[in-house]
Parts: structure tokens; C-alpha cells; sequence
């Protein structure tokens, strides 16, 4: 049966941590049954989680709502949970190997795969066709039919001009005869993702008037993958200028389309010489990473 919880934190800087048990006692030892995984979260906007209680024998069942967050996050909050009614015995088990991939050069798109479920939740094998319905962040997007249990199936699911570039969960869930199974869920990152933070960058005169600007190449994404072709990451360098005791970006010293390669040199007038810095930042895909200063 499906478990549903409405939860909250305090803020975006704060990030809080649940899980969901269920055991025969309210034990921690007895609480052995894992509902939902460990789920991180942020900010006060109401957050909708949910797991699956799957026993193995009849009886009396706990749960437990287990608060993971780190020291001094000072608010995880619960409003409510719900319990809905048990499973039709004759739906499909869930699907065990979804993957859900995004397109690493940008596009705005991601794969589904995953294997249609060859038993349903009796542990009895399914004769007849499987129908899998899929989901966007909870709409529904489409249902493939007539599919053979076992069979692997790719769904491409391409974003609307609409639609923001983003973190998408995406479920699919088997369908026999109307009676649905359980959910499988996995989420990505659809669209263009920043590059990750400069790693390691200097900054030194190689001649009076003359600064040399070198930095490591940056091969991945925001997100973690690697960005496979070298040249699609785009280096700016811009002055920086000083705005309300801070440092500022200022005039942009490399062309707009920016440059690939990871050295640039400069002049410095006299006036600046002293103290003198330069403010770079990698694109891709028109996604920027945050500035750095050197």
C-alpha cells in the first residue's frame, strides 16, 4: 500500500533529510521494512514524498518517520500523511531497472528504459499483454500498450518550449486489465546545465603591464556529467570593478561568444598595476557557472 507524506523545511540554504520505516513493533531493531529511502529536500514549499509498504506475512504493522537531517537545520517539518488502500494482488510488480538519462550536449529531452514486469505483486506470471503508464513530476505523459512481460522498452520524452530546464521525476507504473502496480521513479536533469566551478585558476605579470590568466579546463556539468566534446565549453574573462566595497564583474575582455582556450593574457594601466584583478566565468550551452576572481 502506497504511503504519502507532506513535508517542509525552513529554507533553500537548509537542506533536511526523511525517511519512512514500517516494522511489526516501534522498535528500531523491528523496524525493518524500508517504505521510502533516505530523500533529501529543501525549502518551506510543501514537499510530497511517498513509498510502498510490502509485507511478507499479514498482520499489524508500524511506521516510523525518520528525521536524517545534519545538526542545526532547525526545521523539518510534517503536516500530514496518508495511507491509501492495498494493491490489487494482480497488478504488476514494479519495474526494478529504470534508468532515466539526460542528454548530456543539452537537448531537451530525456530517455526512459526499463524491462515491463514479467509477474504481478502474487508473484504469479503474466500471460497476457502490459500496459506502462508514465509520468512527468506527476502528470501523466503517455501509455504504451500491448507489451510483452519481460520486454525492454525506451521511452524519449522531449520538453515543450514551455517548459523550464530542470529537475523532472519521471514514474512509470505497470497496468493489467485497469488494476495499476506499483510506481517505479527516477529523476534528471533536463536541458543545458552550467558547467562546474573552476577547479584551480592563477594570475601572475609576466612583464611589467602584462597579466597571464590560466586556468584548468573544465570538463563537466553542474550536474556531474562529463561534457564530451572539450571546445563546447565557452571562458570569459572580464576587469573587475568594485561595487559597494565588493568586487564586481566589469567590462568583458574576451570576445562575447567567449573562448576555449584555458589562457588569456592582458594589459594592466598604470593606475592599476598595484592591485589588479580579473574575474572569469565558463558557459555552455548560454548556461554561465559563478564567477571567480583572481
Amino acid at each position: 500500500m502506497n504511503v504519502t507524506v507532506y513535508c517542509g523545511g525552513l529554507s533553500d540554504a537548509f537542506t533536511e533529510t526523511l525517511e519512512i520505516k514500517a516494522g511489526s513493533d516501534t522498535t528500531v531493531a523491528a523496524m525493518n521494512l524500508e517504505v521510502m529511502k533516505r530523500t533529501d529536500f529543501r525549502g518551506s514549499s510543501p514537499q510530497v514524498l511517498s513509498g510502498f509498504i510490502r509485507p511478507k506475512t499479514d498482520g499489524v504493522y508500524h511506521l516510523g518517520f525518520h528525521a536524517l537531517s545534519a545538526a542545526n537545520n532547525y526545521t523539518l517539518n510534517i503536516s500530514k500523511y496518508e495511507i491509501a488502500e492495498p494493491i490489487n494482488g494482480s497488478a504488476p510488480v514494479d519495474v526494478e531497472d529504470l534508468t532515466v538519462s539526460r542528454d548530456v550536449m543539452g537537448a531537451r529531452e530525456a530517455t526512459l528504459s526499463f524491462t515491463v514486469p514479467s509477474k504481478n505483486i502474487q508473484g504469479e506470471a503474466i500471460t497476457g499483454t502490459v500496459e506502462m503508464k508514465i509520468q512527468r513530476n506527476g502528470a501523466d505523459l503517455t501509455t504504451l500498450t500491448g507489451l510483452q512481460p519481460g520486454s525492454k522498452q525506451t521511452y524519449v520524452d522531449r520538453l515543450k518550449d514551455t517548459d523550464a530546464d530542470g529537475v523532472y521525476t519521471y514514474c512509470v507504473t505497470g497496468v493489467i486489465n485497469g488494476a495499476e502496480g506499483i510506481p517505479a521513479e527516477g529523476s534528471t536533469y533536463v536541458g543545458p546545465c552550467a558547467p562546474a566551478e573552476f577547479t584551480t585558476a592563477s594570475l601572475v605579470e609576466i612583464s611589467e603591464g602584462t597579466v597571464k590568466a590560466d586556468w584548468a579546463a573544465i570538463t563537466t556539468d553542474s550536474y556531474g556529467d562529463i561534457i564530451p566534446e572539450a571546445d563546447a565549453v565557452k571562458y570569459h574573462v572580464y576587469s573587475a570593478v568594485i561595487q559597494d566595497e565588493f568586487l564586481a564583474i566589469g567590462q568583458e575582455l574576451t570576445p562575447a561568444a567567449g573562448i576555449i582556450a584555458t589562457t588569456f593574457t592582458t594589459t594592466v594601466s598604470q593606475e592599476k598595476q598595484d592591485a589588479f584583478y580579473l574575474i572569469l566565468q565558463a558557459e555552455f550551452k548560454g548556461k554561465k557557472n559563478s564567477a571567480s576572481q583572481q
